[in-house]
C-alpha cells in the first residue's frame, strides 16, 4: 500500500492569499467559509499544478456568477448542505443558463452574498507531486464529504484503495478529516 501524507498549510482568507507568496506547486486543496460555530465548511476540492493562478480562477468564477450562491444564513448554519434547486432563502443563485445569469445574477440579494462570499472565503492546501494529483482529488474529496458532507463540487470517480492518505498540519482540517482513511 503506497503511503502519502498531506500536510495541510494554516487556512488563510482572500488578504492573507493576496498579500503571502504562493509558489507555484502541485497541490490539492480546498476551499469554504467558517460556520456560526466557528467549524471550518470545505465547498470545494481540487487539484492543481499552479496553486497561485488556480485560486485566482476560482475567484473570478464566483465573481463572474459561474459558481452557486448561497444565503450567508443558510452557509453559516448547520443544516448547510449543497442543494441543486434555487430557492428564496438558501440557494439564491444556480449558473444553469444565460437568461438566469442575466435576470438573477446581478441582483441584489445575490451580490450581497457574493460579496459575503469573497470576504469570508478560506483556502487550504498540501503540496503534492503531479502523478499524486489525480488520486489524492478523488480521496480528498471523499474524505471531505464522508465526514462533513458539505462538499459542492463533485469529484468523479472512486478512490484508490491501494493509497492511504494521512493528513496532518493545520486543526481546522484534520477536524474534518481525521486519520481514518
Amino acid at each position: 500500500m503506497k503511503e502519502i501524507i498531506l500536510h495541510w498549510q494554516p487556512v488563510i482568507n482572500l488578504d492573507e492569499l493576496i498579500l503571502g507568496k504562493i509558489k507555484i506547486h502541485p497541490a490539492i486543496y480546498v476551499w469554504g467559509w467558517f460556520d456560526a460555530d466557528k467549524n471550518f465548511v470545505p465547498y470545494y476540492v481540487g487539484k492543481t499544478n499552479n496553486l497561485g493562478q488556480r485560486f485566482i480562477s476560482h475567484l473570478g468564477c464566483i465573481k463572474g456568477g459561474m459558481y452557486a450562491i448561497y444565503s450567508k444564513e443558510y452557509a453559516i448554519s448547520k443544516n448547510f448542505k449543497p442543494l441543486k434547486e434555487e430557492d428564496e432563502t438558501r440557494l439564491l443563485y444556480i449558473p444553469s443558463t444565460i437568461k438566469n445569469w442575466h435576470t438573477k445574477f446581478n441582483t441584489y440579494p445575490v451580490q450581497k452574498n457574493v460579496k459575503w462570499l469573497l470576504k469570508n472565503i478560506r483556502f487550504s492546501w498540501a503540496e503534492t507531486s503531479m502523478e499524486d494529483n489525480k488520486d489524492l482529488e478523488k480521496i480528498v474529496y471523499h474524505a471531505f464529504n464522508a465526514s462533513a458532507k458539505k462538499v459542492g463540487a463533485y469529484v468523479k470517480g472512486i478512490p484508490d484503495p491501494t493509497i492511504k492518505v494521512l493528513h496532518t498540519g493545520d486543526e481546522s482540517i484534520q477536524k474534518i478529516v481525521p486519520n481514518l482513511i
